[in-house]
């Protein structure tokens, strides 16, 4: 169902629009009214114009009634009606996007305010034997009382029919049931890396028909933004069910984080066709992974002035009795910020939770002075790193010996990948060209959320294999408010941190 049945009548209102604001011609319906009602008139063609874009099935209506009002007179040639009907009757599979209810009854809420105040005023005017003022459009010479009115009525009808074409409101966030659900679906071999993350309390889930996949997404300002491509054994099917969700509500679906390689032309097949590259996923392949050799010699020597340091790693579940502690270390590494995090990131990182492992780096006295949270997917064989805080005053090193550390804690547990952080643009980091080169000019404007540069260096040291990651959307005509979704939603702060004392089954430290 291509979206082209809506983009060329709607092209053509926005033309008429444009027609109307600049010279009409004199057998253009519109064309004598006074200059503020077309300027009326043309606001109304670009919201009808908006909505058969979109496909609004309401504003195919309205357009249709607008068509009859203009072209078949009060008399005579009332026949036109018929093929108008025909086609209001025979269009709708077009136009999937139906009204949603809660914002039918604002805008009604908004129209009926307004009928009031015209039922008010052309009372009150006909007492006074000036019923005709007590119209929208007068047809005398308007004094400027009968202005601020019609001003105020076409204000109030564009206004309660905006609401009426706008997409579906965001939905709550899923409940705990589907959360469970979406839990032991991470767990699938076929899931991914990012996989975990979808368990945010921030999600809402589309399943597929057989229930055996979901996807989490968000919706904020019409744009549903998937995190990450789908958990479970049929991503395809969760896909589908998703863009048919959007289509049905009316926003425009897009995913932040999307593995190009392994989902790329599933998403294509669902219309969600444009991608842009946002950097690159680091990995450790952890059968092949060594800490030998030259290349390794950084990562090696910090993890060595670590240990030199008096500092252990010990890995398990998050016990709840160092949750304090670890709080202390969480609040001196953010310096007053707020989490932050969607496609990326897990959330309330400081509760105990199934499938989550914490690093926890301890100085000599045996204090915590850093942690690193890594949460499992695909039955354990893929451990992703969420967040790893330090105090300022850790010893150099403490990052690496811990990531060190679980690599080794992967291998004897048997997993295939440990995954490091998220590089955003690294491409852009890593060219020597000078468009490269000038890129990186604007980039420094992210480095009050997240440090870009320094965290490729970083995780560069450890030479992983990168898995490039993108930022997916129907057309590049919705880049601008999908990226600005994307931005707020992965760098937009969140409530402050607290300290959780969730149930946790007990820790069973492994130390290095």
């Amino acid at each position: 169902m291509t979206r082209w049945s809506g983009r060329a009548p709607a092209a053509l209102l926005c033309l008429g629009a444009l027609a109307l604001l600049a010279r009409p011609s004199p057998w253009m319906p519109g064309a004598r009214l006074p200059a503020l009602d077309r300027i009326g008139l043309a606001l109304l063609l670009v919201l009808l114009g908006h909505g058969l874009a979109g496909r609004r099935r309401l504003a195919l209506q309205f357009t249709l009634a607008l068509i009859v009002l203009a072209v078949v007179p009060p008399v005579h040639r009332r026949e036109l009606v018929v093929p108008v009907v025909a086609g209001l009757l025979l269009l709708p599979g077009r136009f999937p996007v139906r009204p949603d209810p809660q914002r039918l009854r604002a805008a009604t809420v908004v129209a009926g305010a307004t009928l009031t105040v015209v039922l008010g005023r052309t009372l009150w005017e006909t007492g006074r034997h000036r019923a005709y003022a007590a119209l929208p459009f007068p047809t005398g010479t308007p004094d400027r009382s009968t202005r601020v009115y019609v001003v105020v009525v076409l204000a109030s009808v564009l206004v309660a029919l905006a609401i009426a074409l706008a997409a579906a409101p965001a939905p709550p966030p899923a409940g705990e049931a589907e959360r469970a659900q979406v839990r032991r679906l991470v767990q699938h071999p076929a899931s991914g890396s990012l996989a975990p993350f979808a368990t945010r309390a921030d999600r809402t889930y589309v399943f597929s028909p057989r229930g055996d996949a979901a996807l989490g997404y968000r919706v904020r300002f019409g744009v549903a933004l998937a995190g990450g491509d789908p958990v479970g054994a049929d991503p395809a099917a969760a896909i589908a069910a998703f863009a048919l969700l959007c289509e049905e509500r009316g926003w425009r679906p897009a995913v932040l984080g999307n593995d190009a390689a392994a989902t790329g032309e599933l998403w294509r097949a669902a219309g969600v066709r444009r991608a842009v590259g946002i950097g690159d996923e680091a990995v450790l392949d952890v059968p092949s992974f060594s800490a030998a050799g030259r290349a390794m010699r950084n990562v090696r020597q910090a993890a060595r002035r670590a240990d030199n340091a008096g500092v252990r790693v010990e890995i398990g579940p998050l016990d709840p009795l160092l949750v304090p502690a670890l709080d202390g270390v969480l609040r001196n590494w953010l310096r007053g910020r707020s989490e932050r995090g969607f496609a990326m990131n897990l959330d309330a990182l400081l509760t105990p939770r199934d499938g989550v492992l914490v690093a926890i780096a301890r100085d000599a006295a045996g204090e915590p002075v850093a942690f690193a949270r890594f949460a499992t997917a695909a039955a354990g064989r893929i451990f992703t790193l969420d967040v790893a805080p330090r105090r300022r005053d850790a010893p150099n090193g403490v990052v690496e010996r811990m990531i060190l550390t679980m690599v080794d804690y992967a291998r004897a547990h048997g997993a295939a990948e440990v995954t490091l952080n998220f590089a955003g643009m690294r491409r852009v980091y890593a060219g020597v060209s000078l468009g490269a080169r000038a890129l990186q000019v604007p980039l420094h404007a992210l480095d009050r959320w997240i440090e870009l540069r320094s965290l490729w260096l970083f995780t560069d040291k450890f030479h992983p294999r990168w898995r490039p990651r993108q930022l997916r959307m129907r057309s590049w005509w919705e880049l601008i408010p999908v990226a600005f979704v994307a931005l707020t939603s992965e760098f937009g702060a969140r409530p402050p941190v607290g300290v959780s004392a969730a149930p946790s089954a007990e820790a069973a430290p492994v130390s290095s």
